[in-house]
């Protein structure tokens, strides 16, 4: 049974599979109102706003989350209360309010409850305030929470005092698609970057720092994706670059066929922030070393002088600028070999989520 997500390209799912989408129907606006106002009227809202320190600038943003925590109890119980039971397992992607939920829901019943936590849903700095709700509350009553990194884990520990005992390391990884990027072998030095354009993807560091170098080769920047920020970041690179392209959304396999026909010498990010970014990954899948700021989990997948450049968390435009000038190291057939290996080591779909799914069905 084919189904879509989003705007994505249509899946299938395997016969086996039954795919139940009642809990994917909104609340109307009076059931929402409904637990709004529960919410509201609860005492532990505010007692949870006193220990997180949010009863100021913060206390409707945990309100809005205590009322869909709510919501989603109710959705999950109603509709699933008939399938609880000793060896049922609930798998979440996010470690979010519907995961929350179902953490609630472990106080009746007796099911096995795993999740996975990315960047957005773990680290406080990312969210536009600063904080996520209800994140430390919700730090127990689960099995397993599976994070993609050492680092990861160690944040959980030392931000919401999770019991290190309960959280695992499971990498998510890319398809190896048999795709091997050349370098340049002449007068260009081809760099690519693959993000949305917004803010905290610090774009304007990529074009101030190709700017600030003096080569006798040419220099072109290419760069996949759009965002808020695309008329902002087009005029700069006019401004300063005599060769580059923002070639906008291209979908996966587009971006693959891009690595497959291109000469590219290098993959650049400079995010301020980030779990384990997938572009990475697909980039070294396809023998690209890479330059990142070692943010989040970036340090997990790129080594310093071994398949690219780690960067400090600030990278500023100096510093990419040096990493940028080492072209040779960059076109080196070792480090691109050493980029491949990497991924083929931890970041192989194929392995990485057999290994998760043996985990969690051993783990009852």
């Amino acid at each position: 049974m084919p189904f879509r997500f989003g705007n994505e390209e249509i899946r299938k799912i395997p016969e086996n599979i039954k795919l139940d989408l009642s809990l994917c129907a909104n609340c109307n606006k009076l059931q929402k109102l409904f637990f709004l106002a529960k919410a509201i009227l609860n005492p532990k809202t505010y007692v949870q706003a006193y220990k997180e320190k949010s009863i100021n600038k913060n206390l409707f943003c945990l309100i809005e989350a205590q009322a869909s925590i709510l919501k989603n109890t109710s959705l999950l119980e109603k509709n699933l209360r008939g399938f609880f039971d000793d060896g049922l397992v609930v798998y979440t992607y996010w470690h979010n309010n519907i995961t929350y939920a179902f953490q609630n829901l472990k106080n009746k019943y007796n099911f096995r409850l795993v999740s996975r936590i990315h960047g957005y849903d773990l680290y406080e700095e990312r969210r536009q305030k600063k904080y996520i709700p209800l994140k430390r509350q919700y730090s127990e009553n689960i099995d397993v929470v599976y994070a993609l990194t050492d680092s990861a884990r160690e944040y959980m520990v030392q931000q919401y005092k999770y019991e290190k005992s309960t959280i695992k390391i499971s990498r998510l990884g890319v398809i190896d698609r048999g795709i091997v990027t050349l370098p340049n072998a002449d007068n260009i030095i081809h760099i690519v970057s693959c993000s949305y354009i917004v803010e905290v993807k610090r774009l304007d560091k990529i074009i101030q720092a190709i700017s600030s170098l003096t080569s006798n080769k040419e220099i072109v920047w290419t760069h996949i994706g759009t965002g808020n920020m695309y008329s902002q970041i087009f005029e700069l690179a006019k401004n300063k670059l005599k060769n580059f392209e923002l070639l906008g959304d291209l979908s996966n396999g587009d971006v693959f066929e891009f690595y497959k026909k291109s000469k590219i010498d290098i993959f650049i990010n400079t995010s301020e922030s980030e779990g384990v970014p997938f572009s990475i990954m697909e980039a070294m899948s396809c023998h690209i070393p890479v330059v990142a700021p070692d943010v989040g989990g970036v340090g997990d997948i790129v080594y310093n002088n071994f398949n690219g450049k780690l960067l400090s968390s600030e990278c500023t435009i100096k510093e990419i600028a040096n990493a940028l000038v080492d072209i040779n190291f960059f076109r080196q057939e070792k480090t691109r070999k050493n980029a491949y290996g990497t991924f083929l080591k931890k970041f192989n779909s194929e392995e990485n989520y057999k290994n998760f799914i043996k985990d969690v069905l051993d783990g009852y």
